[in-house]
């Protein structure tokens, strides 16, 4: 691969991934929100993998495991056992990723071996696959091949073609060695079991090892599970022909910018989230005299409801302001709107009434 030939748009998408990847890092959040992100993301990195591998064991199956709520018919246990062992391999790599150690052929082996480590009659555990697959481009390299070009991808990766310019570099040379991982596991299939969560779990080793979040190792792998039909076809297209690599990362940091811009989205939200119960603290100064209490309520249960309300059912949000409204008038409730209105707190429109959020949103784009 020569990096020099990639056009300046291949840059500036690397560039893109780069700084969504350290805005991402150490972002202030509460802790009980990253808690629930990080467990939704790791579930996500789960099921994309074994999905990939032929597991039907859905994202919900995966989530209630993780909290150890799953029952599972025996026709699907050993799907439970696949999905034990990537959690474990995965754990395993956070664990090791203080001091990481360097990516070679008996590493991966050592991965493949854990990955296999709570299914049963597993003989070919860490093992290189002895058997053909296919003549595709896409059934692996021939069986004797698989040691040296093992090693010499770990060689690659590691050498100084592929090493980043500076330490600031580091982040974005990651991303490349893991897409770059991806690609050539794919290629090579030095296993006979358990392709994609090889390559996934190779993907969690340069991640975590460059000391990066996992969340990038698994928004890439929902990527590549969620566009399964692109991935196959980007993996054939770049086994083909010239056989190029830069298409197929290019494919892979578009899924993975897209997987970032979300979730800075939903972080962002959840922030503004945040502001808002702050901001309701410092806009009324009397919370328990019955106009403020009225309307901080009103405020508080429109803010959480997705569309308009008309004035009608504004008392109907919910049962505490059903309770809080119980007893006064409809010119009572028209008065509250009125302040809140002119706080510059709600908004008015044709369909009803809804939360005035922009004051917390800074450096907008001008109109």
């Amino acid at each position: 691969m020569d990096l020099r030939q990639a056009p300046p748009s291949f840059w500036l998408l690397l560039g893109e991934c780069t700084s969504a990847v350290r805005h991402l890092m150490g972002v202030p959040l509460p802790a009980t929100e990253v808690r629930v992100l990080e467990h939704e993301l790791l579930a996500m990195g789960l099921h994309a993998r074994l999905a990939m591998d032929g597991s039907t064991l859905t994202l919900d199956q995966i989530k209630q495991h993780l909290k150890g709520r799953l029952r599972l018919p025996p026709s699907q246990e050993g799907y439970q056992l696949e999905a034990d062992g990537l959690l474990y391999t995965w754990q395993r790599i956070a664990a090791e990723s203080a001091r990481p150690k360097a990516l070679d052929p008996d590493l991966v082996r050592s991965f493949h071996a854990s990955l296999l480590e709570t299914t049963v009659d597993a003989d070919d555990r860490g093992e290189w696959r002895t058997v053909e697959q296919g003549t595709a481009v896409t059934d692996g390299v021939p069986a004797e091949m698989i040691p040296l070009f093992t090693d010499e991808l770990c060689d690659w990766l590691s050498s100084n073609e592929l090493a980043p310019p500076s330490r600031e570099d580091r982040a974005a040379y990651a991303l490349l060695h893991a897409l770059i991982a991806e690609l050539y596991l794919a290629w090579i299939r030095p296993f006979g079991t358990a392709h994609a969560r090889i390559s996934g779990s190779v993907v969690q080793h340069i991640v975590l090892s460059a000391g990066l979040h996992p969340a990038v190792g698994h928004l890439i792998s929902s990527h590549f599970h969620h566009s399964g039909r692109t991935y196959q076809h980007q993996l054939e297209q770049a086994a083909r022909g010239t056989s190029d690599p830069i298409p197929f990362i290019t494919y892979g940091l578009h899924g993975l910018s897209q997987g970032l811009a979300d979730l800075l989205l939903r972080i962002r939200e959840i922030q503004i989230g945040g502001l808002w119960t702050a901001h309701l603290v410092d806009l009324f100064e009397h919370p328990d005299q019955d106009p403020e209490r009225r309307q901080r309520q009103l405020l508080t249960d429109l803010a959480d409801n997705d569309g308009p309300v008309p004035l009608s059912g504004l008392a109907r949000l919910s049962a505490t302001l059903a309770k809080v409204y119980a007893g006064v008038s409809e010119k009572t409730l028209r008065r509250d709107v009125d302040a809140l209105e002119a706080m510059g707190t709600i908004l008015r429109g044709p369909e009803g009434f809804t939360v005035r959020r922009e004051g917390l949103r800074g450096f907008k784009y001008p109109k």
